[in-house]
């Protein structure tokens, strides 16, 4: 499920990167965002190496089993290490012959087109484009490509040197408190930014480790 929050003024971050121009993502492209199921619970994911998927942590958290989905072809997968804190898990599964997603490496710039690609509602996939609008105070993407329940753990994609790669993971939206009720904001998503992503397969390597939930 995403989270809701309060609707808070961004702290904004611009910076301008030059670069080709991508248009919508290709299929290989969006191969890389898989589904996610547990019990009770539907969520999304992105292959990030052969046999490593990223998901948003909420997503896996207290689930005994876990299964990926590749089109119709669900596959056990295992929590390799998690951090609660940051919302992000890597988990261990059979990806096949999919393609990775790589890795963002450049600085989002002011409104870049980025898009939010995962299974909402448990309904199909879907790219839903929007811009980067900058940081929230907690250390996440605020961008306005529209998030539903089902989208986390989902791909923030982005655009490099003409190229599409993976600018974070989508753990939320933005919502309005009216009196104990949220109202899901349709241009308010929240991400973890790519950089958390990287740490987490790289202390994964690392350590080596296997089933690790880790506080940080």
């Amino acid at each position: 499920m995403e989270r809701p929050i309060v609707l808070a003024l961004p702290l904004l971050l611009t910076m301008h990167v030059a670069g080709a121009a991508c248009g919508a993502p290709d299929a290989a492209t969006l191969a890389a965002v898989v589904r996610l199921t547990g019990e009770g619970v539907e969520g999304s994911g992105v292959v990030v190496a052969p046999g490593r998927v990223v998901t948003a942590a909420h997503v896996v958290e207290d689930l005994p089993d876990v299964a990926v989905h590749f089109g119709p072809d669900a596959r056990p997968a295992q929590v390799l290490l998690a951090y609660p804190n940051q919302d992000v898990a890597l988990l261990a599964v059979d990806t096949g012959g999919r393609r990775p997603l790589p890795l963002g490496n450049e600085a989002l710039a002011e409104h870049a087109t980025v898009w939010a690609v995962g299974f909402p509602l448990g309904g199909p996939q879907v790219a839903n484009a929007g811009e980067f609008a900058g940081w929230i105070a907690s250390g996440e993407l605020h961008t306005t490509a529209a998030v539903d329940y089902g989208q986390s753990g989902g791909a923030l994609l982005a655009c490099e040197g003409g190229h599409h790669v993976l600018a974070g993971i989508i753990t939320g939206f933005g919502a309005l408190d009216t009196g104990g009720r949220y109202v899901r904001l349709d241009d308010f998503s929240i991400s973890v930014p790519v950089q958390e992503v990287r740490y987490l397969m790289q202390t994964a390597n690392q350590v080596g480790v296997a089933g690790v939930v880790a506080p940080l």
